[in-house]
């Protein structure tokens, strides 16, 4: 199967439960991008991280993209907190393995929509009749996504982890 590095497991560990900096903030969503496939629901989780950084200027004219965000203090919460514990458990816990596709067999896929998020996880079933992850998929919803039926943005989550 497929872990994340020790390293990256490492800097999970070390992340502290609160940020202080737009510049924090990014280097934290950075590495939770990086592991993102070993994330069930991972939109969901990030999304109250993400929400600390709407409305910061953003420098264009510095040259690398971790440069662009300017260091603004930020207003911590406690759903961020709580994001940060989750994302935590998750990517230091013992049974985090992701299990390579072996073709011979049927993959499942079984997807999800909430109002704000898509979410796809792909398994397979094994001989001893365990399902085992191949993969987890999420993204938040756009524009007018947003104002899709329920039928309309389960149909969406569908189409889009198969494609």
């Amino acid at each position: 199967g497929i872990k994340p590095s020790d390293n990256i497991v490492k800097k999970v560990r070390e992340w502290p439960e609160t940020l202080k900096t737009s510049e924090e903030i990014m280097q934290m969503i950075g590495i939770a991008t990086y592991v993102r496939r070993f994330v069930p629901q991972y939109s969901e989780i990030i999304q109250p991280i993400r929400d600390l950084l709407k409305g910061l200027v953003i420098n264009k004219k510095k040259r690398y993209r971790t440069d662009q965000v300017n260091n603004h203090v930020v207003e911590w919460n406690m759903e961020a907190t709580n994001a940060v514990r989750d994302l935590k458990a998750i990517l230091t816990g013992e049974n985090l393995m992701l299990y390579h596709p072996n073709f011979h067999h049927p993959f499942i896929l079984e997807t999800d929509a909430s109002n704000y998020q898509l979410g796809a996880v792909l398994l397979q079933e094994y001989e001893d009749g365990e399902s085992k992850v191949i993969m987890y998929l999420s993204r938040v919803l756009k524009g007018p996504e947003l104002n899709y039926s329920t039928t309309e943005k389960e149909v969406l989550s569908v189409v889009w982890s198969i494609k």
